[in-house]
């Protein structure tokens, strides 16, 4: 008996759980960059073929085979994604597969009061005024206008040499523009205020 197609909508359910299965170990793996998950499933949308889908599901367990080989014996996956790995015939660690995190319905143990003690301290800390970071200065001498200026302050009067000292990005007329402005204390560069 020859074995049916599947559906547009049963491929579209495995390509999600390939996405989930996905973003569940690049998050745990803390992958960078994280497995590209970011395909058009929507099966609304009239692009959405059943050869769309069937690349896509090719794309994702390829690119989670290969992501495969770096699972650590600490990493701690959801069931959904043990079952995704279980059918891609990966083997994973053993640590990995005794401790399944199990999908949204986890129960939760009751925590230590050890453990409720680092958790106030860290929601103090959350809590403390963020200190702003001081903003970092520019250099401006790496202007034109800041590398002429400091060749002009150290006493080089020749406009062509000081037009040298830019390669010449700026013309003759505006260096001596500028050179007669800052005779007069006028129009000064950012660099001639530090």
């Amino acid at each position: 008996m020859a074995e049916s197609k599947p559906t547009k909508l049963q491929m579209a359910k495995e390509a999600q759980k390939l996405i989930n299965a996905a973003e569940d170990m690049s998050a745990v793996m803390d992958l960078d960059p994280a497995i590209k998950t970011d395909y058009l499933i929507d099966l609304k949308n009239k692009t959405v073929t059943i050869s769309h889908l069937n690349q896509v599901i090719g794309s994702l367990q390829a690119d989670i085979k290969a992501v495969a080989v770096e699972i650590e014996p600490e990493d701690k996956f959801q069931k959904g994604t043990h079952e995704v790995l279980a059918d891609l015939n990966v083997k994973v660690p053993r640590s990995v597969i005794d401790e399944v995190v199990e999908d949204e319905d986890e129960i939760m143990p009751t925590p230590s009061p050890s453990d409720v003690v680092e958790h106030q301290q860290k929601v103090q800390d959350e809590e403390k005024p963020i200190k702003k970071k001081k903003k970092n200065t520019t250099d401006h001498s790496k202007s034109n206008k800041g590398r002429v200026y400091i060749a002009w302050k150290d006493g080089e009067n020749d406009f062509e040499k000081l037009s040298g000292k830019i390669d010449g990005a700026v013309k003759l007329s505006t260096i001596k523009g500028w050179c007669n402005a800052w005779k007069n204390g006028n129009n000064l560069p950012a660099v001639a205020k530090q």
